[in-house]
């Protein structure tokens, strides 16, 4: 089997709950666009993590054009951030060819690798463990975009990776979200076993789909 993990970097998972945790400042409006973060000390004692830790979640944001630095000035929430909306539109443009080229390339051990995180995400699913089951949906689609074998889309893959979690964390929290990405995932699975490109393709649109109308729901009820 391909070690896909060496080529796709996984947030470091400090970082990451970082990442979400400043989103969430900005979305909920205690931090408004154009204001200026609070100084990294303060905001890493807020966070609960270290400086190390604060930095690597802030170059992230920076590169996402989340915030921005201006020289002498400090970081500054961007006038402009990534909506749900542009991530949910990205990932039906990008996931469904990377599914049907998987679908061509992968061999045996990739396919069991799939299984297997699909057979783990069992437990999560009955015990509604929303952030753990997101980690491990992340692992899925990693693992998928690396059966391409493709360089350039895996680094593109990268560059949205983070934005893709933070917003699986978000959907997956509605009732029932989980268990319906469960079935998704078990179909993707079983087309990609098949070698069936265009059902892969299907099912990870439809998968996509889903989550875009849950985005629908949740911002319905904001």
């Amino acid at each position: 089997m391909r070690d896909h993990f060496d080529k796709l970097t996984l947030p470091n998972n400090l970082s990451a709950k970082s990442i979400d945790a400043i989103i969430g400042l900005i979305r909920s409006g205690k931090l408004k666009h154009g204001e200026k973060l609070p100084a990294q000390d303060e905001l890493a004692r807020v966070l609960g993590i270290s400086r190390t830790s604060l930095r690597e979640a802030l170059k992230e944001l920076s590169y996402r054009g989340i915030i921005v630095s201006r020289h002498g000035h400090g970081t500054f929430v961007a006038d402009n951030m990534i909506t749900e909306k542009d991530t949910v539109e990205a990932r039906r443009l990008l996931e469904p060819g990377i599914a049907m080229m998987a679908a061509l390339r992968r061999d045996d051990d990739d396919v069991e690798e799939l299984r297997r995180l699909v057979d783990r995400m069992i437990p999560l699913v009955a015990a509604k463990e929303y952030e753990k089951f997101s980690e491990l949906d992340m692992e899925f689609h990693c693992a998928i975009a690396g059966m391409c074998g493709n360089q350039a889309l895996m680094r593109l893959y990268n560059a949205v990776r983070d934005i893709m979690l933070h917003q699986q964390n978000i959907v997956q929290r509605l009732d029932g979200a989980i268990n319906r990405a469960h079935v998704y995932h078990v179909e993707i699975v079983k087309a990609l076993a098949d070698r069936d490109a265009g059902r892969a393709q299907r099912m990870m649109t439809n998968h996509l789909d889903d989550v875009n109308m849950t985005l629908h729901i949740i911002e319905g009820e904001a």
